[in-house]
C-alpha cells in the first residue's frame, strides 16, 4: 500500500477510558490514563484536536484554519501536520483505516 498524502490523512482521538479531555477557557487539557500524562493544548491546538473526528482529513482541517485565521495554506498545513505527528507519537490518536 502506498503512503497516504498528509492532506488525505484522517485521525481519530482516543476516547475514554484511554484519553480523557476537558475544555477550560478555550484550551483543552488531555489526560492519558496509560501514562498518567497531562497535555495542555492552546486554543488552536484545541480546534485541531476537536476536528480529529475520524472523518475530517488533515487537509480539510488545514484549509478551514487558513480560512478562519487568514494564514497561508502551506504554512497552516505544515503546522497541522506537525501537530498531528506529535499526537501520533504520543499515541493520543489513531489513523483511520484507509487513510
Amino acid at each position: 500500500m502506498s503512503p497516504v498524502p498528509d492532506d488525505a490523512l484522517v485521525l481519530r482521538r482516543h476516547g475514554t477510558p484511554i484519553v480523557e479531555e476537558v475544555e477550560v477557557d478555550g484550551e483543552t487539557v488531555v489526560y492519558d490514563s496509560r501514562s498518567g500524562s497531562l497535555h495542555l493544548l492552546d486554543p488552536v491546538g484545541s480546534l485541531i484536536w476537536a476536528a480529529l473526528d475520524g472523518v475530517t482529513t488533515l487537509g480539510e482541517v488545514s484549509d478551514e484554519l487558513a480560512r478562519v485565521f487568514g494564514g497561508r495554506s502551506s504554512d497552516v498545513h505544515a503546522d497541522v501536520t506537525a501537530f498531528a505527528d506529535r499526537l501520533l507519537d504520543l499515541d493520543l490518536v489513531d489513523r483511520v483505516a484507509g487513510s
